[in-house]
């Protein structure tokens, strides 16, 4: 959507979060909406390069810790993401810095934050450690948060 594709471009602009917090809650999204632009921007930061995909994983951290977007909003398109990370990787060798820094967003004020996909938490450290690895390595730690 247009309109949060500019308020992301001031975002990534100034990195202002009172700023983003603000032009979000005058965007006046339903649940079903915000959902829907959650999906889009767990896409496009695994698809983007790294600068913009930290951006965006940054951005995505603001909206949870100010509760702008449902809690589980992010659950369902993360795990198609990794269902798809393979070819994602294919596509943008970054796409592990991206999910990383999502890591390190979940992580920050977690007992504060809405942020209703624990496997991604409970295995941002094993991430960190083998963050180096190929698109196995990758796969090996899918497989291991879909199994909590």
């Amino acid at each position: 959507e247009a309109a949060v594709a500019r308020i992301l471009s001031y975002y990534t602009d100034d990195l202002d979060d009172e700023a983003l917090v603000l032009d979000w809650e005058g965007l006046g999204f339903s649940d079903a909406a915000a959902r829907r632009a959650v999906a889009d921007l767990l896409v496009r930061g695994f698809m983007e390069p790294v600068a913009r995909g930290r951006t965006l994983a940054k951005a995505l951290g603001v909206l949870f810790r100010n509760a702008l977007v449902p809690e589980d909003a992010a659950f369902t398109p993360l795990r198609k993401c990794l269902d798809d990370l393979d070819d994602i990787i294919v596509d943008n060798p970054h796409a592990k810095e991206f999910f990383f820094v999502l890591g390190e967003e979940a992580m920050k004020e977690r007992n504060k934050a809405h942020w209703a996909f624990t496997p991604l938490v409970k295995h941002h450290h094993a991430f960190m450690i083998t963050s180096g690895l190929s698109a196995d390595g990758l796969r090996a730690l899918h497989a291991a948060a879909r199994r909590t």
